[in-house]
């Protein structure tokens, strides 16, 4: 077993996000002009609005789609943005985000070094992966061995930067990762978290794609309920604490993966977590105080 630790970063059941803000009690803030969360500005947050929010934060729709999330205008919604919505949502529309304006994180297109914990050598610096000459341009090149093209070559979307994803024939195996949390601030809680991972496609898999239901079935924690976006290459995950009060550092998440037919057992070094944003119990954006730790069993 090898540890790691990085520094930071079809729709979802509705049923997820019910549970998700019903499982939330959050303290009311001070009052505020604008109501997070409120898409339709009736002065309250209704859970298809919150569905949408949780959307936004995973990917799968843009801001535009409910600029009300955006409270700090920055074209994305934290997970602090999105717990004060679900706030306005249960207790009514009278939170407000703290006045310093949270920084956005933004998965990086090829995975930093990893160094494990507890003394273990480093991993080995991943190879710069070859791209096809017209990755990028919109249209799936098979002859290159593009498998798609959403028009760029950045992680973090639909389509990973090398145009490329492996397919998957689960062997009956599985592949168990925990995502835990740690922080050098003394006395941090969470309420909420979000993280992109990266991991070896080809490798290991999820069943399903994007947030559906079997995607989401493969998510446990004792004190996170979990929403994620499944790109087949990596995943995008949204966490609310359970209680509302905020948890110290611990596992966020496990999650369970396929094995794929023919492939040796992954380590951590072949994968890649980075938190994308994290909050307490004030509304405050804490993820660059936040890192990332992985545990492949």
């Amino acid at each position: 077993m090898m540890t790691i630790t990085q520094r930071t970063a079809s729709a979802a059941p509705w049923t997820a996000a019910i549970l998700l803000a019903t499982a939330l009690y959050l303290s009311p803030a001070p009052a505020a002009a604008q109501c997070a969360g409120d898409c339709n500005a009736d002065g309250s947050v209704a859970i298809n609005e919150l569905i949408v929010g949780v959307n936004i934060a995973l990917g799968s729709q843009p801001v535009s789609t409910c600029a009300a999330f955006d409270g700090n205008g920055d074209g994305s919604v934290s997970i602090a943005e999105l717990i004060l919505a679900v706030n306005n949502a249960l207790g009514g529309c009278n939170a407000t985000l703290p006045t310093a304006t949270p920084t956005a994180t933004v998965p990086p297109t090829v995975p930093p070094t990893a160094t494990p914990t507890g003394g273990g050598e480093p991993c080995p610096v991943t190879p710069t992966p070859t791209i096809p000459p017209l990755c990028g341009n919109g249209v799936p090149d098979a002859e290159a061995g593009e498998t798609c093209d959403d028009g760029n070559t950045l992680d973090g979307d639909s389509c990973p930067s090398t145009c490329q994803i492996a397919n998957c024939i689960p062997s009956g195996n599985t592949v168990t990762v925990d995502v835990l949390w740690s922080t050098d601030v003394a006395g941090l809680v969470l309420t909420g978290a979000g993280f992109f991972l990266n991991y070896p496609d080809g490798v290991v898999a999820l069943p399903g794609i994007g947030q559906d239901a079997v995607v989401n079935a493969r998510f446990s924690s004792n004190d996170f309920s979990a929403t994620a976006n499944d790109l087949d290459y990596a995943v995008r995950t949204i966490l609310f604490e359970n209680s509302g009060a905020g948890v110290g550092p611990g596992t966020l998440t496990t999650i369970e993966f396929d094995l794929c037919q023919g492939a040796e057992s992954p380590t951590a070094c072949d994968f890649s977590c980075t938190i994308e944003g994290a909050s307490d119990p004030d509304f405050n954006e804490v993820g660059d105080q936040v890192e990332c730790q992985l545990v492949v069993r």
